[in-house]
């Protein structure tokens, strides 16, 4: 009977070392695929959120093209209704006529390319009021003065400018700074309410604004240690007072002091005044540390300005949060 041959260590070298290189080759494969797939899936979501970022900017820009074009409406009609006032042409009035025919219609539009901003909602409302007014002043005057046959009632004329400068300032475009913000709590996914009010830099400037607001309000501080080797944005509820050395022992730093608009503007992107947590949007390096009255926990929504002073954005507070570690500042509680 013939013998199986035998084999030794040598020959079973070759197939191992094979076997070896495929099982290698596979998981190289698979790391490769897997990072590819997460890079992937990264690059979509990021696609996915400048898409909305991008939709909240241009929809913010369609909304000032609208209000463009119906104030150069407008101006049209006072334009050709001043210019048959003072020439006595019929084809300057008809002109008027036919551009009016146009205010109602571009009212309409406007209402609802801003019917996600009550607020928004609330001063196209007042714009076409004083729009429709403005219109009806002129018409009114320009019939006095035709049926007289005097003297043009250039008096008349003032009060229909003037009534068109009123006009002007019914409806508030939101700023970049503020739009800036919008954009990017839209592409988070997290929803917001928005105010108007008159520049408030202070709290107690604040206050009387907050009224109707319910939120919690809160102090913003942009402080600097000893040295100026780190920042801090501290939050506090509105109504504390802030003990700096007390919150200097808990963090463990030693003497701080309030950062000067230079390094405010260089770190957080904005002015005095307008201290807001929205501004570490602009901390891509994530220098700036954050550092939160412990209050803040049992807020149910939490109120800032956007960057800029003339308005106030409430959110939950969980939205907050969820907006901070997207920003990926180190964020610490402190007992205030």
């Amino acid at each position: 009977m013939s013998r199986l041959p035998r084999l030794d260590q040598r020959g079973m070298a070759l197939p191992l070392a094979l076997f070896a290189l495929v099982i290698i080759a596979a998981l190289l494969a698979g790391v490769f695929y897997m990072g590819r797939l997460e890079q992937r899936t990264g690059d979509n979501f990021m696609a996915r959120a400048q898409a909305r970022s991008n939709e909240w900017v241009q929809h913010s820009l369609g909304v000032k093209v609208s209000l463009s074009q119906l104030l150069d409406a407008v101006r049209t009609v006072e334009s050709d209704k001043r210019g048959f006032l003072l020439t006595g042409n019929q084809g300057m009035l008809d002109s008027s006529r036919r551009t009016e025919a146009r205010i109602i219609p571009m009212l309409v539009a406007l209402q609802q390319e801003v019917g996600d901003n009550p607020s928004q909602v609330e001063n196209t409302r007042l714009l076409k009021a004083a729009v429709l007014a403005r219109v009806q002043y002129v018409a009114r005057a320009t019939r006095r003065i035709k049926d007289r046959n005097g003297p043009i009632a250039r008096d008349e004329v003032a009060q229909a400018l003037q009534l068109m400068a009123n006009v002007l300032t019914r409806i508030q475009i939101m700023t970049t700074e503020e739009t800036t913000v919008c954009a990017r709590l839209t592409a988070l996914g997290i929803p917001f309410t928005r105010h108007e009010h008159p520049a408030a830099a202070t709290v107690e400037e604040a206050e009387p604004h907050w009224a109707d607001i319910d939120a919690m309000h809160c102090k913003n501080l942009f402080l600097r240690n000893q040295k100026g080797s780190r920042h801090y944005l501290v939050i506090i509820r509105h109504s504390k007072r802030a003990d700096l050395r007390a919150i200097a022992d808990q963090i463990g730093d030693g003497k701080l002091s309030f950062g000067s608009p230079e390094r405010l503007k260089t770190h957080l992107g904005v002015m005095p005044g307008s201290v807001s947590p929205f501004g570490l949007i602009h901390d891509g390096t994530h220098q700036v540390r954050v550092i939160i009255d412990g209050d803040l926990k049992s807020a149910d929504r939490v109120s800032f300005h956007p960057n800029i002073n003339t308005v106030t954005l409430t959110i939950a507070r969980p939205d907050f949060e969820r907006f901070l570690a997207d920003c990926g500042n180190p964020v610490r509680y402190v007992r205030v």
